[in-house]
């Protein structure tokens, strides 16, 4: 039987993982905020819409091993914009895989693999122009 290794995540005690989690949702919207009132922060808030800081809040919190929160999050993320897709293959909602709401979570997002399956991709390359090393 293989031993469980400790991640230093488990190691934090729950009550300082959940400040910690809080702490970078604040920073996070703490940078919002500043991207409203000076335009040096523009893009930040231009990169990380609400439904970013939802997200990033949900990868936190799964990445923590609080699954129950993540997914209550990554649904508040989903109603705000459907486009959540990079949550179908972020490293940090690995930890959610295995769980029961994660496959009808990627189906609400239209990102589960039998509606992948079904995505037919049809391109072509272009042609290699001379002095372009061949894949």
């Amino acid at each position: 039987m293989r031993e469980k290794i400790e991640t230093i995540w488990e190691r934090i005690p729950p009550g300082a993982r959940k400040r910690l989690i809080w702490v970078l949702w604040f920073i996070t919207w703490t940078g919002l905020v500043a991207g409203l009132v000076d335009r040096v922060y523009f893009d930040f808030v231009v990169y990380f819409s609400a439904a970013h800081a939802l997200l990033f809040l949900a990868y936190t919190l799964a990445f923590c091993g609080e699954t129950d929160l993540a997914f209550e999050w990554l649904e508040r993320a989903a109603t705000v914009r459907k486009h959540v897709a990079l949550a179908a293959v972020h490293p940090f909602l690995r930890n959610l895989h295995d769980d029961p709401r994660w496959l009808p979570f990627l189906e609400s997002i239209g990102k589960s693999p039998d509606q992948l399956a079904g995505v037919e991709l049809n391109f072509s390359l272009p042609p290699l122009t001379p002095g372009d090393d061949a894949p």
